[in-house]
């Protein structure tokens, strides 16, 4: 199998050098070859991003011809992300800083780039407030989708429907009063709304494309038990049924059943003990396909017996090595994963299926060997009160772990943010 030859050839370059001369720090900060790769529903391309003379580009290209078709950012906006939309489209959302009422904000904007032609629109309307990329639901087909924006400053969000070809936006939800969440089925269809009040949030609901909205639950933003907490809400199509990740039963977010008529948090479908479940996805019937949390790195459960069988091939066959899932196909054959560890920079790796072939496309770092670096572990300590306590330990190498200085790192917070061994 093709992963254990990426093994072999991490073995290659992970024997200790001899010439122990620290890096130059210039070495670290080098930017990568690229970033955030993502495959093409169909598994055939690659979309990234790099940067090259001070400049910055998302690029796509496919898996067996290198060459790169670049979409340059201007110098002017910044990069939040991008993502296909279909296999012949490409969505990137950008932003800016501009002034806001006498202040200064960061305003996003939406581009859709056509890979056969190359032309790019800006999707949105001149007058629209500051949150121009909330997508919704993307059309599997990649010729539609769903924008949340206001259509002026001073508006709630509506929901419109854009076709990419082109650039026309119809209106598909008016706005509500304080609603500034809107959320649709996997069918694209607009089923929930989120409003903000002082003390609380609440959830709007209505059954079907034309049924009426009610409010259901509220929460209020100081519950600090978190057994009223629900994120990532998905409702099935045609149904009232759906998921929440809710952290009912042991204070970590675990992915259960959800009744949105009755407004009850069902069975736990999927959770851990240590860990919060972080997002989940869906299959096209609705059912769910994956679980991610993160332990000592991003991690993927799937619940499809052979899909999940593979997933631990590979890791069983990587080692000590990190074999991440970065992306894949929509059908789950072809994978795109990182291969790496904390003392490696790492390097992509195109994974199919059909052969058990895992193919080496990208380093990260060539110029850092793991021989010349120290790994890290992942461990848990007691607190004086009991409290089991998660780190990354780095020890140095070559040197006895004993009576060593202590340096902490703490990563911020609180929420949405730690750190990973890589």
């Amino acid at each position: 199998m093709a992963s254990a030859t990426a093994a072999q050839d991490h073995a290659a370059t992970s024997t200790p050098d001899a010439h122990q001369t620290p890096y130059d720090a210039a070495v670290f900060a080098k930017s990568p070859l690229l970033q955030s790769p993502k495959l093409s529903p169909d598994g055939q391309r690659l979309l990234f991003s790099t940067r090259r003379d001070g400049k910055l580009f998302v690029v796509f290209r496919s898996l067996t011809d290198p060459e790169l078709k670049p979409v340059l950012i201007p110098e002017k906006l910044d990069l939040n992300w991008y993502r296909w939309a279909g296999n012949n489209r490409v969505l990137i959302s950008v932003s800016q800083t501009v002034p806001w009422f006498g202040d200064e904000a960061r305003k996003s904007f939406l581009m859709a780039v056509d890979t056969a032609t190359m032309k790019i629109e800006f999707i949105g309307r001149a007058t629209q407030g500051l949150e121009g990329d909330d997508l919704l639901y993307v059309d599997p087909s990649g010729d539609w989708a769903l924008l949340s924006i206001q259509e002026t400053a001073y508006d709630y969000p509506a929901v419109f429907k854009v076709r990419f070809d082109t650039g026309r936006l119809s209106q598909v939800q008016v706005p509500f009063d304080n609603i500034w969440e809107w959320y649709a089925d996997n069918s694209g269809v607009v089923r929930i709304g989120i409003s903000y009040g002082a003390q609380k949030w609440t959830l709007h609901y209505r059954t079907g494309e034309n049924g009426k909205w009610k409010k259901l639950v509220s929460v209020s933003h100081d519950d600090e038990n978190r057994a009223g907490l629900i994120e990532a809400l998905r409702v099935v199509s045609g149904t009232d049924k759906g998921y929440v990740l809710a952290a009912r039963d042991n204070g970590r977010y675990a992915l259960h059943h959800y009744d949105f008529a009755t407004q009850t948090i069902g069975d736990r479908v999927f959770g851990l003990d240590q860990y919060d479940v972080e997002d989940f996805d869906l299959n096209a019937d609705g059912t769910p396909s994956a679980v991610y949390y993160t332990d000592d790195r991003p991690r993927v459960r799937w619940f499809d017996p052979a899909q999940q069988s593979l997933q631990e091939n590979v890791e069983q066959a990587l080692g000590s090595r990190h074999g991440t899932l970065v992306s894949s196909s929509r059908d789950g054959r072809i994978k795109l994963y990182h291969v790496g560890a904390s003392n490696d920079p790492g390097s992509y790796y195109a994974f199919q299926e059909a052969t058990g072939a895992m193919s080496l496309l990208f380093r990260i770092n060539g110029d850092l060997k793991p021989g010349r670096l120290s790994p890290s572990s992942y461990i848990n300590y007691k607190s004086r009160d009991g409290l089991s306590i998660f780190g990354n330990l780095t020890l140095p190498r070559g040197v006895a772990p004993k009576g060593l200085p202590l340096i902490i790192l703490p990563h911020g917070g609180p929420y949405g943010i730690r750190d990973v061994l890589g």
